[in-house]
């Protein structure tokens, strides 16, 4: 699932640091109010078209929406969908000038592909379309707008009338005209270029902070894990870290002391097996000033004239340190403690990497 355009147009517009992004941005040579068409005699009015709509896109991604309504939002995307629908049949009206003097096989099935491209919810900056001119084996010239099977095609013989008419080739006329429709989204595209690399060091920070200083986790952890956050990581790109870690059958070393065991044998140590837990590893995410997280578990320790095994909580402070209270079947109590020392000897590549093909699967 990729995200919506206009999803990813709104969320621009209502970014807070959106003064300083024009300023970067307007330095790298973006100036809303300086675009102006491009030069193109045969086709001044896509031109035009173009560069208004090139326009509208840089001002909305630099003029903060405030708050805005659902309702608001959604009229918002309608508004723009019926612009872009709007530039889609000057495009088509503009190609006609070509198709008035040659013969152009499969004229609407490039337009058509336009108008549903442009249609839809899920156009982003990575497949706003563009325009392609290319060669057929023949020699014929072939244009479309997102995909090669909907060209259009002009046979390499009509070259004579488009020179009569316009003192250009058919794939000189094409070419000008590729420059007149592409222009509406270079501003779109250079900003959001800028604003997804920040984006992309920002998910990167987030996930080294992950790694470094949650709680580690075994592979089969994260398998539970994805599965419980599977709407944050299945959306089809790259996200960042959740606010929450799940455990399951996750092992540890533990040290337990029980009171009521044999002279000697009071303080051992033992393993636990977290059967169920789940960590808040930022304390802004946790019900604690602090990272906290706790799990049902389990803890083996083998002591004399004791059960071995017992069941309670464990509870984990600050992603390094768990204490757990573990009651045994003939009624004593434990009390034990551990590090986290998986973190350790972690493969925090391996882990990154296997998140990452769950977030891509």
């Amino acid at each position: 699932m990729r995200i919506s355009f206009f999803a990813l147009l709104v969320m621009s517009v209502c970014q807070p640091a959106v003064a300083q992004e024009s300023a970067e941005t307007t330095k790298a040579g973006i100036y809303c109010d300086g675009i102006t068409p491009v030069d193109s005699p045969n086709f001044e009015k896509l031109a035009e078209a173009s560069a208004a709509i090139n326009r509208n896109f840089c001002s909305a991604l630099f003029k903060p929406l405030g708050g805005g309504s659902w309702a608001e939002l959604q009229a918002y995307e309608a508004e723009w969908r019926k612009i872009l629908l709007s530039f889609a049949e000057t495009s088509r009206s503009q190609a006609l000038r070509i198709a008035e003097v040659v013969s152009i096989e499969n004229f609407d099935r490039p337009f058509a592909q336009l108008r549903e491209k442009l249609n839809q919810d899920d156009v982003n900056s990575m497949s706003l379309p563009g325009f392609s001119v290319d060669r057929g084996i023949d020699g014929s010239v072939l244009f479309h707008f997102q995909d090669r099977a909907e060209s259009a095609r002009i046979r390499m013989g009509d070259n004579e009338a488009c020179v009569a008419q316009f003192e250009k080739t058919c794939d000189a006329l094409l070419q000008e005209y590729d420059q007149a429709f592409t222009q509406y989204k270079s501003a779109y595209t250079k900003i959001t270029a800028g604003r997804t690399l920040d984006q992309i060091d920002d998910l990167s920070e987030d996930w080294r902070r992950f790694l470094q200083t949650a709680r580690s986790q075994t592979l089969f952890d994260l398998g539970f894990n994805t599965r419980r956050e599977s709407k944050h990581f299945q959306q089809g790109y790259l996200v960042g870290p959740p606010s929450r870690q799940w455990f399951f059958l996750h092992p540890g070393i533990v040290y337990e002391h029980l009171p009521e065991a044999p002279d000697g044998f009071e303080t051992k140590p033992g393993i636990a097996l977290e059967i169920v837990g789940v960590n808040y590893w930022q304390e802004e995410d946790s019900p604690l000033p602090i990272p906290f997280g706790v799990s049902l578990a389990s803890s083996f320790v083998d002591r004399l004239d004791t059960d071995d095994v017992g069941i309670g909580l464990m509870f984990h402070f600050d992603n390094r340190y768990s204490f757990g209270v573990s009651q045994y079947g003939s009624g004593e109590t434990g009390l034990y403690f551990t590090v986290d020392l998986l973190n350790a000897i972690n493969d925090k590549r391996k882990l990154f990497s296997a998140y990452k093909d769950r977030m891509l699967d």
